[in-house]
């Protein structure tokens, strides 16, 4: 697995920013689903997504990003989940003052979903 995403205040990987990351989508999977914002503070400020791109080895960018967030959740909950693959869901990229963020929307799984041992 690529490594975690980067954390604007340490400025290095994080393996906690990661985990935030598995228990959001375990908590959309076994909901009724919600939205993901990545590359935004809790007030609603983007920060970006530059540091992240930066722990992607070789493909630091967009598309390393997201094929990152794809198998983190193909790794933990296996392809049978199909959170953002379903009918209605969806993963935008926003560019506000020239810093990325992800916005991902997904839909509950509709039995329990629960993570892969590592």
């Amino acid at each position: 697995m690529a490594p975690a995403p980067g954390d604007l205040k340490q400025n290095t990987q994080n393996k906690a920013m990661e985990q935030a990351v598995v228990k959001t989508v375990a908590a959309f999977l076994n909901t009724e689903g919600g939205t993901l914002l990545i590359g935004v503070d809790d007030s609603g400020t983007v920060l970006g997504l530059a540091n992240d791109y930066k722990t992607l080895g070789k493909h630091q960018e967009r598309d390393g990003f997201e094929s990152w967030l794809t198998k983190l959740r193909l790794d933990q909950f296996g392809k049978e989940t199909g959170i953002f693959e379903r009918s209605g869901s969806a993963r935008c990229v926003y560019t506000v003052s020239g810093r990325r963020a992800i916005r991902s929307t997904g839909h509950g799984h509709g039995r329990p979903a629960t993570r892969r041992s590592s």
